[in-house]
C-alpha cells in the first residue's frame, strides 16, 4: 500500500469517527464547532454543518492523493481549514449584502443607467454593434471583459498583464475602463 494511500484510510477513518460520533456534547467535537462558527458568522440558516465538513473532507482529499501532502494532526487541520472556509463564505455573503443595500438605495439613479434587455430593438442592436467598433482596441478589451466576460478588475489586470505584456494597475484599469464607457455612450448616443 502506497502512502498516500494510507493517508487516505487515515482520513477516512477520522470522518467515519466524526460522523458516528454518539457524543455530540464533547467540546472537541468537529459538528459542534461548525456549528457553533456557522451561528457566530450568520450563516446557519444558508449553510449547513455537514457540507462545510464535507467539503473540507474532498479538499483533504485532494491536498492527499493530488499533491501528496503529509497531513499530520488531522483534526487540527480540519478545524483550520473549516473555520477559514466559513469565514470566507461570511465575506462573501456580507460582500453580496453590502452590494444589494447599495443598489436599493440608488435604484432610481441605476435604473436610470441601464438599458434593459426588453427594450431592445434591432435598430438599438445594431448602433451598438456601430458604437462599439468605433472604440479604440484597447477600450474593446476592457469593456470585454469587465462587462460580458464579468470579471473582477484583479483578474482584468492579471489578463491585461499576459496579453500585452504591459504591467497596469488595478486604478489605471479601472479609470480606463471608466473612460470606454464613456466613450461608449456618446458613441451610441451620437
Amino acid at each position: 500500500m502506497d502512502e498516500w494511500q494510507k493517508r487516505l484510510a487515515q482520513l477516512d477513518d477520522f470522518m467515519s469517527e466524526v460522523m458516528s460520533s454518539k457524543d455530540r456534547s464533547r467540546p472537541h467535537n468537529l459538528l459542534l464547532l461548525i456549528d457553533r462558527w456557522l451561528k457566530q458568522f450568520h450563516l446557519s440558516s444558508q449553510i449547513d454543518c455537514s457540507d462545510i465538513l464535507t467539503d473540507t473532507y474532498f479538499l483533504a482529499r485532494s491536498e492527499i492523493q493530488d499533491k501528496g501532502v503529509n497531513i499530520e494532526k488531522l483534526p487540527a487541520w480540519f478545524k483550520t481549514v473549516s473555520f477559514r472556509m466559513i469565514r470566507d463564505l461570511s465575506k462573501k455573503s456580507k460582500n453580496r449584502d453590502r452590494a444589494t443595500q447599495r443598489l436599493i438605495r440608488n435604484d432610481e439613479h441605476f435604473t436610470e443607467n441601464v438599458i434593459h434587455l426588453n427594450d431592445f430593438d434591432q435598430t438599438s442592436i445594431n448602433a451598438l454593434v456601430e458604437a462599439s467598433a468605433k472604440l479604440k482596441e484597447e477600450e474593446f478589451k476592457i469593456l470585454k471583459l469587465r462587462i460580458v466576460q464579468g470579471l473582477s478588475w484583479k483578474e482584468i489586470k492579471l489578463r491585461w498583464a499576459a496579453d500585452t505584456e504591459r504591467e497596469l494597475s488595478e486604478a489605471a484599469l479601472r479609470k480606463k475602463g471608466e473612460r470606454a464607457l464613456k466613450h461608449l455612450r456618446s458613441e451610441f448616443t451620437a
